[in-house]
């Protein structure tokens, strides 16, 4: 009896320790869903390639294999398809990267074809252009509306006018040396339109002003977390933080702007959470994670899980949950007070510390701004011991209100 005692006593005493102190000071990401699958019907995916997000955070996917661009919601609704397989104005052969510009028109990097086709919000044919391409890969815009194209044929990136007529500037040849690239596969512009490429082959990020001069770079081959295997897809948050598809070590990883690591996830597999064969990455204006899984079919999407400060207005308790204490449940939000009840509609996600989701526990109005969840996971089994995540999503708001969970056996 004694030494079980002693024994939950040490067990509260250092729960309760991670509680007042920071329990994740590395950053996590917690998975959030997925959508698609291998196939070639409606919300189905044969060679998911680029990705692109709009101002309103639809998700745009290049298809390789079906040749044609798939437009969801955030949440992966399907919302509209366009393009088929040919060399007509509208159709494709290897569609791979896309962007997105400041009016919602799209971009599309017809690979096999070595051009660049432009589109309305809703897929009607624009312009297309093909002046300088040799197998293009990859395309971003920057805040003017220029756009940079990766001519991965001729390890070069090619800046031109949104509509294609003018060569602005190029740069980049075959080598190793600051500059060049082997293999340059993916793109990306941040908020002072740097422009960021993922040099595959060499296995490092460049970074380069808008006109193309060098800034800085990092990586080299290895499984460390400032190393690269065969990098591919990149982007950038609203904070300017980077984005890689570490292609060959099944992970994305995320840096500063200047190159220093913040955190990673993933691994190989086919579950939640993991990959085979990463193509390209997203970010939306929530600072939402989009993932392209090529080989497996489908879409993640991620949150960060660090506390945010809107967290302490949503009442959660008791915190932490003591089951010698007699408590049966933790109960999210207060009815009777607006600035601690829940939203009308969201979800509740509870995660591991390493990120992995547990339980989801979904709110509507019927609710009356509280909920109880009963300290089990998905299926139904008691959760142990430590600390966990949760991450409250208003729907109707679009805010998300994260913090830590104590659970005392």
């Amino acid at each position: 009896m004694m030494r079980r005692l002693i024994i939950t006593t040490l067990i509260i005493l250092y729960v309760t320790m991670l509680l007042v102190t920071s329990a994740y000071a590395e950053e996590r990401y917690g998975f959030v869903l997925k959508w698609g699958g291998v196939g070639t019907e409606s919300g189905k995916f044969f060679g998911a390639g680029g990705i692109a997000v709009d101002s309103y955070d639809n998700i745009y996917i290049g298809e390789i294999h079906n040749h044609r661009i798939q437009k969801f919601t955030n949440k992966g609704e399907f919302i509209m398809k366009f393009g088929n397989h040919g060399t007509n104005s509208g159709q494709f052969i290897d569609p791979i990267g896309i962007a997105v510009d400041s009016n919602d028109n799209v971009y599309v990097v017809d690979s096999f074809n070595s051009r660049i086709q432009k589109f309305t919000a809703d897929g009607t044919f624009i312009l297309e252009w093909r002046m300088a391409l040799f197998f293009p890969m990859d395309i971003a815009v920057d805040s003017k509306d220029y756009i940079y194209v990766v001519n991965t044929g001729d390890n070069c990136i090619i800046k031109f006018t949104n509509d294609g007529k003018y060569l602005i500037t190029k740069w980049g040849s075959y080598g190793t040396e600051n500059g060049q690239f082997d293999g340059p596969i993916g793109i990306a512009t941040d908020s002072k339109d740097n422009v960021y490429v993922t040099d595959m082959s060499n296995h490092r990020i460049q970074k380069f002003t808008s006109s193309g001069e060098f800034i800085t770079k990092w990586g080299s081959y290895g499984i460390g977390n400032e190393q690269f295997r065969y990098p591919r897809g990149i982007a950038i948050d609203l904070n300017n933080n980077i984005y890689v598809a570490d292609t060959g070590n099944c992970q994305i990883k995320k840096f500063t702007n200047e190159g220093i690591f913040i955190t990673k996830w993933g691994s190989d597999g086919t579950e939640a959470g993991k990959f085979r064969s990463l193509w390209d990455v997203a970010v939306d204006s929530q600072n939402d994670v989009y993932v392209v899984d090529y080989q497996n079919g489908y879409i993640q999407k991620f949150t960060s899980l660090l506390p945010t400060s809107a967290y302490y207005s949503i009442l959660v308790y008791p915190n932490p949950y003591r089951r010698d204490l007699g408590h049966r449940y933790i109960v999210f939000g207060k009815s009777d007070e607006p600035v601690k009840r829940l939203p009308e509609y969201g979800a509740i996600k509870i995660y591991t510390i390493a990120g992995e989701l547990v339980r989801t526990i979904n709110i509507t109005s019927a609710d009356g701004g509280t909920k109880k969840w009963f300290v089990d996971n998905e299926a139904g089994e008691k959760v142990a011991s430590g600390i966990y995540i949760y991450c409250i999503t208003d729907l109707e708001g679009g805010k998300k209100y994260t913090g830590k969970i104590g659970i005392i056996r």
